[in-house]
């Protein structure tokens, strides 16, 4: 598979700090679950930035015969990023921690995750 980007470039740089947001926003969602706290603002914030991380990686999922599966799968987050709102729905809550996984795999494969701690 073809690289993101040549190792180093602003793109390849603004990806990986979008998910090193994602990342900070989850720990601490995650703390909110354990301590059984409701902190809605860090649940909206979370939402919003995996699913725009998600509109940012399309265009490098979509139609790439490499992910195989994984596009299929990408693409049926599509409706979180169409309505956000439905993240915050308990029916879908797993779903917060699929998307998030999935994007991890994503970049994994992209091999932007490669790029952390050398900036």
């Amino acid at each position: 598979m073809d690289e993101l980007a040549p190792s180093g470039t602003a793109y390849t740089y603004t990806l990986l700090n979008k998910w090193e947001q994602v990342i900070e926003l989850a720990e601490t969602f995650r703390q909110n679950l354990l301590y059984n706290r409701e902190d809605q603002h860090t649940q909206i914030e979370y939402i919003s930035k995996l699913t725009r991380l998600w509109l940012e990686l399309l265009p490098k999922v979509d139609g790439r015969d490499e992910f195989g599966d994984l596009e299929q799968v990408f693409m049926d987050f599509e409706r979180y990023y169409k309505d956000p709102t439905l993240l915050l729905q308990p029916d879908y809550a797993d779903d917060i921690l699929k998307l998030e996984m999935l994007i991890r795999r994503i970049l994994e494969r992209l091999g932007i995750t490669r790029f952390e701690g050398k900036t």
